[in-house]
């Protein structure tokens, strides 16, 4: 989970939301940044002192991640609830859900309940909430939660469960690890999983990354001997009035370039300070079969602004094959941010030339065709609780070639009534003019949700190399319960196909207004063609209603979209 979803802010409130009117096209592509800091990363050596089977001592058992209340006359919820309400302009597609049998335009090959909230099945952390997310190698599985990370087999077998921070050899003096993000990179002469999580505390203040690379294509399981681990900073402005704290990961992964991105916030006032993206040379990182290497890690800070909101959550590309490098630009890897709050305007950020030892950032603004918003909370069944549905950041991006696939959040009407929470899908193509200027450009857009008075949100998306992609989301309303579903596109549909079960929820969540803040969603390294999902319900397990993951397998069959225009 984020500790802290979403900006948090008393005075800089205002100032971002003003800035997501103001921002202004062209703007940003005026400044190549080079990275604020270059240092070198060592390899994590041993574990944690003889506890490296897989279970904490008892003493730290039984832990529920906190959600800390931020300082300030203005919280992230009293925030979202001014800038909830249905976009200026801008039409959103119906993709209903199945009332019986679902329509066979697309086969589910696999699927299987995943880890859940009880602490049994997790090592003994009890947490919540889950913040799902899946990669898939040759032979395995591997699935990450808040606080765990399980292996399985292709078919549901359960290789092994440790808690992230045994996992990492990470003492819980400094935190239960938190956010974590799992990747599989086949675009690679070494095929590795990647695996990121972060550590915060406040007395003393501690922000750390940790970093994990597994050693081999397919490891045989989660021990230390199969992983290459590194313990990165993630501390910015240190012994500052703004000395701040990592949340938020992204990760992915271009020819060369491995990005983790986070959003950094204050330890004293949890305002939100600057995007940062660390930049690490993946050949080097993925060079690991017969020892753990060393390497250097650049640090690239996105804007000159503290609290500016054009540059907030830049999520990384999941290259699946490698864009097109151009002169003076070797090997690019991209990154999709939105403006927080209510805009128009795509931010595409470029690194270049990684594996030469100087890499610099530069970006600019699209402006689309619709005006997306930070979405209202859904309602369930059975209760007065709200379900939190996020804001409208960028969730996950997939590259193919030349092209990013794209997904957020954003608020949306039907029939006129209360706004609902849709998720809001662009393709686009990236390249460099004649003189060697960074050119992208809006190639497909798409909104999409359940109709009046029903709520998707936390979209993940993969694509595959038929263009196709797969958008996984949950669903919620005042009629049904926190449940997880998933829709498909061919590149030349003009709209989504009609959603498909993941996992339907059977009870009203009342832990918490959590859903975790993000699902996502794998590419098949082994076909190409074929996705992994991963996503959440709310189930009664232990005689309490809880949440429970479910990890799918989806092979695109004949798509069908639904005849209604796109935005």
């Amino acid at each position: 989970m984020s500790k802290y979803t979403g900006i948090r802010s008393s005075g800089v409130a205002l100032v971002l939301l003003a800035m997501a009117f103001l921002l202004v096209v062209g703007q940003a592509g005026a400044v190549e940044r080079k990275p604020v800091s270059v240092s070198m990363i060592h390899p994590v050596q041993g574990g944690l002192s003889g506890t490296d089977a897989g279970v904490l001592p008892a003493a730290t058992r039984a832990v529920t991640v906190p959600r800390l209340t931020p300082a300030g006359a203005e919280s992230y919820g009293a925030m979202k609830d001014e800038a909830s309400y249905a976009p200026a302009s801008g039409n959103a597609e119906l993709l209903p859900v199945p009332a019986g049998p679902e329509p066979l335009t697309s086969d589910v090959a696999t699927s299987f309940v995943g880890l859940d909230r009880p602490g049994a099945a997790n090592n003994g952390i009890v947490f919540f909430p889950p913040d799902t997310i899946v990669a898939k190698s040759t032979t395995k599985v591997l699935e990450a939660v808040n606080s765990a990370v399980r292996m399985f087999s292709t078919v549901g077998a359960v290789a092994q469960t440790k808690d992230l921070n045994t996992f990492f050899g990470a003492s819980t003096a400094n935190g239960i690890l938190f956010d974590p993000k799992v990747y599989y990179d086949r675009n690679a002469a070494n095929r590795r999983f990647y695996v990121v999580a972060l550590q915060q505390k406040s007395d003393p203040k501690v922000s750390r990354i940790w970093l994990a690379v597994s050693r081999s294509a397919d490891p045989t399981n989660l021990d230390a001997a199969n992983w290459c681990r590194y313990n990165l900073e993630g501390k910015r402005n240190i012994s500052t009035a703004d000395e701040s704290w990592a949340d938020y990961p992204g990760l992915g992964a271009g020819a060369d370039a491995l990005m983790i991105t986070a959003n950094q916030f204050t330890f004293s006032a949890e305002n939100f300070t600057y995007a940062v993206i660390r930049v690490l040379n993946k050949t080097t990182l993925s060079n690991n079969a017969a020892a753990c290497p060393s390497v250097p890690i650049f640090t690239f800070q996105a804007s000159g602004t503290k609290g500016d909101g054009t540059a907030f959550t830049l999520q990384p590309a999941q290259h699946y094959s490698s864009p097109s490098s151009f002169t003076s630009t070797t090997n690019p890897a991209y990154l999709v941010s939105t403006v927080f709050g209510t805009s128009n305007i795509y931010r595409v950020w470029q690194i270049r030339n990684v594996a030469g030892g100087s890499p610099t950032l530069r970006s600019l603004n699209l402006t689309g065709a619709f005006t997306y918003s930070v979405q209202p909370n859904a309602a369930q069944s059975g209760s007065a609780t709200l379900l939190d549905t996020g804001d409208n950041r960028m969730m996950q991006v997939a590259g193919i070639g030349n092209s990013l696939f794209a997904v957020h959040g954003t608020g949306c009407n039907f029939a006129g009534g209360a706004p609902e929470s849709c998720a809001r899908f662009v393709k686009i193509t990236v390249g460099q003019a004649a003189g060697g200027a960074l050119t992208a450009s809006l190639a497909k857009q798409n909104t999409f949700g359940g109709g009046p008075g029903a709520f998707y949100f936390w979209p993940g998306i993969a694509a595959n190399n038929r263009l196709q992609v797969v958008v996984p989301f949950h669903r919620s309303s005042a009629s049904s319960f926190l449940s997880s579903y998933w829709t498909m596109k061919d590149d030349a549909a003009a709209t989504f196909e009609s959603a498909s079960r993941n996992t339907v929820g059977t009870c009203a969540q009342t832990l918490s207004g959590r859903t975790g803040d993000y699902i996502g969603a794998q590419t098949d390294p082994s076909d190409f063609t074929s996705f992994w999902v991963a996503g959440e319900r709310a189930t009664t397990l232990v005689g309490a209603c809880q949440w429970q993951t479910q990890i799918q397998k989806i092979v695109p069959g004949e798509l069908l979209p639904l005849p209604i225009a796109p935005d």
